[in-house]
C-alpha cells in the first residue's frame, strides 16, 4: 500500500513499479492498490456513523478480500499473502493487524517506515469537514445528515480542488484529513489493545530509513547545502520514527510474535543529491522495487546500488517465502527487543557492504537512554 500521509498516492508511481523484483524471482507477484484519500477517504463528517469515517482504510480491507478471493486466478497462493506499505501505507498495514486481528487474510505484514500509533489517540472534531461544506453553500450547522447530501451533490473535482489549493497555499489553519478514532478501524489506544492480546499473531517486517525525518523538516530555501536544524531533525527521527518502530517490535515481542527489523542507510549520488539528507524517508523505496536506475538528472546508478537492491529484495522475498523460517536461513533473526545488546538488525547499504548485522543497541538504544542515534551510519 503507497503513502502520502492519507493525503496523496497511488498504484502509478515510477519508483515502486516492481517489473524488476518480479522478474527477477518469476515466482512472486505484487498487488498495489488505489484506496481512497484526504476527504474522501477520511472525510471525519457529522452526517457519517462513526464506522464509515475511515473510508481508505475500509477500501485497503475490500482490496485484500479480493485479492484473496482471486489471486488464485493470477497464479498466487491465497494462503500466502504478504501486507506490504509505505509510510502511511506501512502504519495502515499495522492499523489491520490490529482491527481485524481474527481474520488477517494475510500470513505476514511488511511494515516500511510506518506503525500504529504508540500513544493514545483523541477524537479529532468535525470541523475541517464543515468548513469545506460551507465554502460550497452547504451550511447546516445543526444537520450532519443535510451537510454531508448537499456535499455529495457538489463535483468531486471541485472538493479536490479546492482543499488541493488551500494546503497547497500554507493556509492556517491546517485543513487535513485523517484516520478518525472509531475504536472498529482506529483504535484509541494501541499499546492496550496488543497488552489485551488483541493483535494479529502473524511474523513482521518493521523498518525504517536511517534519516527518515531529513527530506521531510523545513529547511533553509535560500541555503539548501546547509540543510535543516540537525538537533530538531534528530529528535524526530526518535520520536515519530525510531521509537515507535522499537515500541511496535515490543508489543509484538510480548506476544511472542516474530519481527525481523532492518535499516536502510545507503546513500547513493543519483538518489541523494545533497549530503545531509543520508538515507531520507522513501529514499529506499527505489532499491526494494529494483527502480534505482530511474533518470532523475542526478547522475548514473552505481554497481553497488544495484548490489544493495538486489540484497534488499533477497532478504524480504525470503520472508515471503516462510516469515517463520525463510529469514533465519539468510542469516536474518527475529529481534528480541527486550535484549536490544544481544539482538541484531540488518542495516542495508553502509560502509560499502550490501547487508551486514549490527548491534540494535545502536538503533534502538537512545529510545532506552542509551547513547546516540547515527542518522549517518
Amino acid at each position: 500500500m503507497t503513502g502520502g500521509g492519507f493525503q496523496t498516492g497511488g498504484v502509478y508511481i515510477p519508483q515502486q513499479i516492481p517489473t524488476d523484483w518480479v522478474d527477477r524471482t518469476q515466482s512472486h507477484i505484487v498487488v498495489t492498490i488505489n484506496y481512497r484519500l484526504n476527504i474522501f477517504g477520511f472525510p471525519n463528517a457529522q452526517g457519517l456513523k462513526d464506522t464509515e469515517q475511515n473510508l481508505g482504510i475500509l477500501d485497503q480491507r475490500a482490496a485484500l478480500e479480493w485479492v484473496h478471493a482471486n489471486i488464485a486466478s493470477f497464479g498466487g497462493d491465497p494462503n500466502r499473502i504478504v501486507q506490504w506499505g509505505h509510510s502511511a501505507g506501512s502504519e495502515s498495514v499495522d492499523l489491520h493487524a490490529y482491527a481485524y486481528y481474527k481474520d488477517p487474510l494475510v500470513y505476514g505484514y511488511f511494515m516500511q517506515s510506518g506503525v500504529a500509533p504508540n500513544s493514545i489517540q483523541k477524537p479529532v472534531d468535525q470541523s475541517n469537514f464543515t468548513f469545506v461544506a460551507q465554502h460550497f453553500g452547504c451550511d447546516f450547522p445543526c444537520d450532519g445528515y443535510a451537510e454531508l447530501d448537499c456535499m455529495r451533490r457538489v463535483p468531486f473535482p471541485w472538493i479536490e480542488d479546492f482543499i488541493g489549493q488551500y494546503q497547497d497555499n500554507g493556509t492556517t489553519p491546517a485543513l487535513t484529513f485523517s484516520t478518525v478514532v472509531d475504536e472498529k478501524i482506529f483504535f484509541s489506544n494501541y499499546p492496550a489493545r496488543a497488552a489485551a492480546g488483541l493483535l494479529s499473531r502473524k511474523p513482521a517486517i518493521i523498518g525504517n530509513a536511517a534519516n527518515e525525518e531529513s527530506s521531510l523538516y523545513p529547511w533553509p530555501v535560500n541555503n539548501v547545502t546547509a540543510g535543516p536544524y540537525e538537533p530538531a531533525v534528530y529528535a524526530l527521527d526518535l520520536s515519530i520514527w525510531m521509537c515507535p518502530t522499537l515500541n511496535a517490535t515490543s508489543l509484538r515481542n510480548a506476544l511472542n510474535i516474530p519481527v525481523y527489523r532492518y535499516q536502510t542507510a545507503g546513500r547513493f549520488p543519483n538518489l541523494n543529491p545533497l549530503a545531509w539528507l543520508g538515507s531520507y524517508h522513501a529514499s529506499d523505496l527505489p532499491t526494494f522495487f529494483g527502480t534505482y536506475d530511474i533518470d532523475m538528472g542526478l547522475g548514473n546508478y552505481t554497481a553497488f546500488e544495484a548490489e544493495v537492491s538486489r540484497t534488499q529484495q533477497d532478504y524480504i522475498y525470503s520472508f515471503l517465502q516462510d516469515p517463520y523460517n525463510g529469514p533465519e536461513k539468510i542469516g536474518w533473526y527475529p529481534l528480541n527487543a527486550s535484549a536490544p545488546e544481544v539482538g541484531k538488525v540488518i542495516r542495508f547499504g553502509a560502509d560499502g557492504i550490501a547487508a551486514q548485522a549490527v548491534d540494535a543497541v545502536e538503533i534502538d538504544g537512545p529510545c532506552r537512554g542509551i547513547g546516540t542515534y547515527n542518522m549517518y551510519p
